[in-house]
């Protein structure tokens, strides 16, 4: 299976915290041809920190298209943020970030 990344964004966060997204294109049986089935979308979510080389937190999700997996991504950081990230501050910071993506996303 070939894959390729299609969407990345990573975010800094106040007291140490990062996040990153990413969405892969998967193409099952190698790259796309006539006849194939279609290519799938992987949502990847990663919450860390500078001093942890491990995540504090990782999610992943497969979606047919590629809107759906980037809105996906966002979705999980909602939803998952508060688990592992104990700074109010940085909480903050990155809420800004999910509420400007979907702000943007609702006008194209």
């Amino acid at each position: 299976m070939d894959e390729a990344k299609v969407y990345e964004a990573y975010h800094e966060l106040p007291n140490g915290f990062e996040v990153q997204v990413m969405v892969l294109q998967d193409y099952p049986g190698g790259r796309p041809r006539r006849g194939l089935a279609p290519s799938i979308y992987r949502s990847r979510v990663w919450i860390g920190t500078a001093e942890e080389p491990d995540p504090l937190l990782h999610r992943s999700q497969e979606h047919p298209a590629l809107q759906a997996a980037i809105d996906a991504c966002y979705t999980m950081l909602l939803n998952s943020a508060r688990q592992v990230i104990s700074s109010p501050e940085a909480l903050a910071a990155l809420e800004g970030h999910i509420e400007r993506y979907f702000q943007g996303a609702a006008t194209h």
